[in-house]
């Protein structure tokens, strides 16, 4: 008999295939890998980026303490300081913008004005709109405007230092809205 038994060719078979079961393992892997990271890459990239800055974001060598999950983010030509904070596969991400205002641009009176008119705009295209303090820790240095539509559920906040210095945006969703107002109470300790 020349027919090799049975476990003989069981052996031949997986020498014969083994290079094809490495390609699949490695195929498989890759793409686990590259899930993964489509799920929580962002997630992770600012969980490290908060842990190796302590959550503090700079402006001008002064220190802005965040809330977790929230991150720096450069931004050439789009802010004078830009934060993120994105959700696993890729949800969302919610940004808060903060410019610095100087020159004719830094009129309190106008900007409010602006606020208030936005707000009556807002309401007559039938979102939600309110000008109000955000929160009763930044009630005395911001005032906001807060609006959005109820089917879209992204809020989008403006406020207006009463001293007509900066302008902070935000935009995401209604549970955001706790770390934005620490966020403005971080940039109130800024000079």
């Amino acid at each position: 008999m020349d027919e090799p038994m049975m476990m003989e060719r069981v052996l031949l078979w997986w020498q014969r295939n083994l290079g094809g079961l490495y390609v699949l393992i490695g195929t498989v892997a890759i793409g686990l890998a590259a899930l993964f990271w489509y799920a929580a890459g962002p997630v992770s990239v600012a969980w490290m980026w908060g842990v190796a800055h302590r959550h503090e974001a700079t402006l001008h060598n002064a220190a802005v303490k965040l809330p977790k999950g929230w991150r720096e983010h450069n931004s050439v030509g789009r802010s004078d300081l830009h934060l993120e904070k994105p959700y696993k596969w890729h949800a969302r991400l919610d940004t808060v913008d903060m410019d610095e205002l100087g020159g004719p641009d830094a009129d309190y009176q106008r900007m409010l004005n602006t606020l208030n008119s936005l707000e009556k705009v807002a309401i007559s295209n039938g979102e939600v709109a309110a000008v109000y303090p955000l929160s009763d820790a930044n009630a005395a240095r911001f005032v906001c405007l807060e609006h959005g539509n109820a089917e879209e559920a992204t809020l989008h906040v403006t406020c207006l230092e009463r001293d007509g210095r900066r302008v902070v945006r935000m935009v995401g969703e209604e549970n955001s809205r706790q770390d934005f107002a620490a966020i403005l109470t971080g940039m109130a300790a800024l000079p």
